[in-house]
């Protein structure tokens, strides 16, 4: 088995040297960034393509489209595949993008923030994957098992709400220290004294469930504290709308349905 890229970021590097590791063959990289494609390509001894017309199409290749998502649309029209398996990363983009570009077709997405030169226990990552036919998710979900023991096939639906689920996760818990961090910075208090408490947060939710877990003045309904910080946050709207919000989501959360 032998792979090409598309794309010099962060997810190019980390697919780069871990299909590399794992025994495949790079064929090529091709990025709109010469540089970045030239580094890449000397990086891990292979060629850098000039266009995206000199990756080869052939069996048991696999093309990867390591780039943002808004740009797939347009570089899926420079791609015509026969044989290759275009397979491109986004975890919210549909495998469809790629109909017209390729007769093989996958998605291959990791789900964890790949940072470039950071280092993963890449083993234990998962990988959701899907195929245009049976066959195809196969030989894809093979390739998944060479750098992961958590690969796994997801139809579109099932990976869209995969995507959701690690905004909420990922994406907006991140904001939230974003914005945990700046009340310490305003009331002159360092944000290192939250980080335990943080920590001990996501370590408990490796044996228990998130709802089991929820604590604080909303889900005790204890209005006179919530009342306290809204009077701290009349400076920020922005952050007392969303301390309303979340208040009134873990309220609704556990508030016993009626029959």
């Amino acid at each position: 088995m032998n792979f090409s890229i598309i794309g010099t970021g962060n997810m190019a590097w980390f697919l780069t040297e871990q299909l590399s590791k794992a025994g495949l063959h790079c064929s090529g990289i091709w990025g709109r960034d010469a540089s970045a494609a030239n580094q890449l390509a000397k990086e891990f001894a292979c060629t850098a393509y000039n266009s995206v017309q000199e990756i080869e199409d052939q069996e048991q290749h696999f093309c990867f489209l390591a780039i943002k998502d808004t740009a797939i649309p347009t570089l899926a029209k420079e791609l015509q595949f026969e044989k290759t398996i275009l397979i491109h990363t986004a975890g919210a983009s549909s495998i469809h993008l790629l109909d017209a570009a390729a007769k093989h077709r996958g998605v291959f997405w990791s789900i964890y923030s790949i940072v470039k030169n950071v280092t993963l226990a890449s083993t234990k990552l998962p990988i959701a994957i899907e195929g245009s036919s049976k066959e195809t998710e196969a030989l894809i979900l093979q390739v998944a098992q060479k750098i992961s023991t958590k690969a796994f096939a997801a139809q579109e639906y099932q990976r869209m709400n995969l995507h959701l689920g690690a905004v909420f996760a990922n994406n907006f818990s991140n904001h939230l220290m974003a914005v945990a961090a700046e009340i310490c910075a305003q009331a002159d208090v360092s944000f290192e004294y939250l980080k335990p408490i943080v920590a001990q947060t996501f370590e408990r939710l490796q044996t228990e469930s998130a709802k089991q877990l929820q604590t604080g003045p909303a889900i005790r309904d204890d209005k006179m504290t919530m009342q306290k910080h809204l009077d701290l946050l009349k400076s920020n709207p922005d952050w007392a709308l969303l301390y309303e919000y979340l208040s009134a989501s873990i309220r609704k959360m556990y508030t016993p349905k009626a029959e």
